[in-house]
């Protein structure tokens, strides 16, 4: 009886022993390789134009930067329509966007500029507007 009970364990090892080595084999990229850089916010000047892109209940970077004088395009990718509604400030009007259409807005003074779709409750975003570097 006791050679029974060693060989179950040795079997019981060598399955959990193959398992682990065909997880550590796998092809598949890890599942969080590290972040996905936050938008844009930092390392360098702020660019001058971006674009936002608007997924069925998303804006693809949700936080993102420009430069003053710099332009951020909304393009809406998604078959569901959207708005680009401001909270909080006066930069632009309510906009409302239809399947595949883009709406761009240029700005000019340096601020955070918060928004939302009011059709997707969870659905909002950020603009930071930075001065050019004086370094």
């Amino acid at each position: 009886m006791a050679g029974k009970g060693a060989d179950s364990f040795m079997n019981r090892f060598a399955v959990l022993a193959m398992a682990v080595a065909f997880v550590g084999c796998s092809s598949d990229p890890p599942t969080n390789p590290g972040g996905g850089g936050g938008g844009g916010g930092g390392g360098g000047p702020a660019p001058d134009e971006v674009t936002v892109t608007m997924t069925e209940t998303s804006f693809t970077p949700a936080t993102t930067r420009v430069a003053v004088g710099g332009t951020v395009t909304w393009d809406n990718t998604s078959s569901a329509p959207h708005t680009v509604t401001p909270q909080g400030h006066t930069e632009w009007e309510n906009h409302s966007l239809p399947e595949e259409a883009t709406f761009d807005v240029t700005f000019d003074t340096a601020d955070s500029y918060d928004y939302e779709c009011t059709i997707h409750a969870n659905m909002t975003g950020t603009i930071n507007v930075e001065e050019p570097d004086d370094a």
